[in-house]
């Protein structure tokens, strides 16, 4: 639902798409109207890393990755879908409501971050319930880029993980 609407959306989420410079690395999730293709939202998240070159390559998000994309899910029991879950790049979970794009923890704060670097979310989190509440269950570690190998081979201990939404 869209101002009141019943709106067939496509969420599509990109690491650099809109940002100011195609060297940037993001999270942009971007909401088009199925039937018209239409923008409706935009959300755009920097990430906060040093710049391609400089120093901190080790930490560097290549602005090439893939991120997993977006999930629809109905956390009111409504008939349609509530909010978008997706993860990013960084280690970040997002649930965005699906009417503007904004986060549901507040403009810029993920429901979930990791406290370190190299943490990617390079895949679609799962949406499961236990009968009394629902989740969104992810694993780290891995994105696709078309251009590169991945990160550097010290990597941290990844992770799966199950966030509560409900």
């Amino acid at each position: 639902i869209v101002n009141g609407i019943v709106t067939n959306l496509v969420v599509a989420e990109t690491n650099n798409g809109g940002t100011s410079s195609a060297t940037t690395a993001a999270r942009v999730a971007t909401a088009i109207k199925a039937d018209t293709g239409a923008q409706v939202w935009q959300t755009k998240y920097s990430y906060p890393n040093p710049p391609r070159g400089s120093s901190g390559d080790a930490l560097y998000l290549p602005f090439t990755g893939i991120p997993g994309g977006a999930v629809g899910v109905d956390l009111g029991s409504y008939g349609y879908f509530s909010d978008f879950v997706m993860g990013d790049l960084y280690g970040n979970l997002w649930r965005l409501k699906s009417d503007t794009g904004v986060s549901r923890n507040g403009a810029g704060t993920p429901l979930f971050s990791f406290s370190s670097n190299k943490h990617p979310i390079g895949a679609s989190p799962a949406i499961y319930s236990n009968g009394s509440s629902l989740y969104a269950a992810f694993a780290t570690g891995g994105y696709a880029d078309p251009t590169a190998t991945g990160w550097s081979t010290t990597s941290p201990a990844q992770r799966i993980i199950a966030a509560k939404l409900s």
